[in-house]
């Protein structure tokens, strides 16, 4: 006879499928990667896929409980108790299901938060590793269910969503989760918010969910509030006004991103997602200021090179260029011709 006393754990919990609100999809229970699980006092943390295993060599009975939360990310509902799952088991694996009744609009905005704060965070580590600050980060707060309606906001320290009311949907959804944490990693690049924050909180949303229209369901399900695919054209005496202009603002960053992304899909149709989130995602780290200007363009050239000179061409020129020019924002002219006089003129 074959006794096994450890408890392999799954974490999972109901969350709304696709790329929209809670009222424009239904719920299904994926695991929620990196979920902290308690027994006794002690924690223990799950893996990408949601599973932990907990030892317990006696084979007593133990309580396994989760709450909404991890090693990377704390989940907090602003109006009220997080959800907790709790199982009691001796050995034998054990399933703990968050927002498992899908009727408290608290417990689902909790697991979207959750559990989108960790897909956007994994793909930008995907492709910079070593990201300042972000690599490293454990705990970062969410907070679901803040007073208020129709928004979300960064506050330098903490992710925040507002529940339903006002005639627009809980924000704790997919692509809201993706833009906020877009401005958490502009915040540890070192860069300024404003316009720039908004366009690449924008990018960051496209990036993850490969699709141009942001935040499908804020208000109804058959729009967005903003779209990358766009036409929005660079100023030098544009850009440059405050409050909720510079969302409008922003989407001249999102909609040359997406625009290049386009021209990468004819082009490398296999490779398109990894060059373009390349580019942008390190491109953060170079930007200083709050504006969004063609020395953007620049930035995308200089870390697409391969031979320190931008000014012959780099391996994805044509697509940068014709990206950003979409926007009013060219890549310098190529110089292919180069004289030189080794003996003097």
């Amino acid at each position: 006879q074959i006794l096994h006393n450890d408890i392999p754990a799954t974490v999972r919990g109901n969350a709304t499928q696709g790329n929209g609100a809670d009222a424009c999809g239904e719920e299904a229970p994926p695991p929620l990667p990196y979920s902290r699980v308690t027994v006794g006092s002690t924690n223990y943390f799950a893996n990408a896929q949601g599973v932990v295993t907990i030892p317990n060599p006696s084979g007593a009975s133990v309580a396994v409980t989760s709450k909404i939360g991890g090693q990377f990310f704390s989940g907090n509902d602003a109006a009220g108790v997080e959800s907790t799952v709790s199982v009691n088991a001796t050995g034998g694996s054990v399933d703990l299901l968050h927002n498992a009744a899908n009727t408290a609009q608290d417990a689902r905005a909790e697991v979207n938060a959750y559990l989108h704060s960790n897909i956007v965070r994994d793909y930008l580590l995907a492709y910079n590793p070593t990201f300042p600050t972000i690599a490293t980060q454990t705990g970062f707060p969410i907070n679901v269910q803040v007073s208020g309606t129709c928004n979300a906001f960064y506050d330098g320290s903490s992710l925040n969503f507002y529940p339903a009311g006002g005639g627009c949907n809980t924000t704790a959804f997919s692509v809201v989760v993706h833009h906020e944490y877009g401005h958490h990693i502009v915040n540890r690049a070192g860069s300024g918010q404003g316009a720039y924050g908004e366009g690449f909180g924008d990018v960051m949303g496209v990036l993850v969910v490969d699709e141009s229209r942001l935040a499908v369901g804020f208000q109804n399900c058959s729009t967005g509030i903003r779209d990358a695919d766009n036409n929005n054209q660079y100023s030098a005496t544009g850009c440059s006004s405050a409050g909720s202009a510079i969302h409008t603002c922003g989407t001249l960053l999102s909609g040359a991103v997406w625009s290049t992304r386009t021209y990468l899909l004819a082009s490398k149709p296999t490779q398109y997602r990894q060059i373009i989130s390349n580019l942008a995602i390190d491109s953060v780290l170079l930007h200083t200021g709050t504006s969004i200007t063609p020395a953007i363009t620049i930035d995308f050239l200089t870390l697409d090179d391969n031979d320190a000179n931008i000014n012959n061409g780099t391996p994805h020129y044509t697509e940068i260029n014709q990206g950003f020019s979409d926007h009013s924002m060219p890549a310098p002219p190529l110089q292919l011709l180069d004289i030189t006089f080794p003996s003097g003129q």
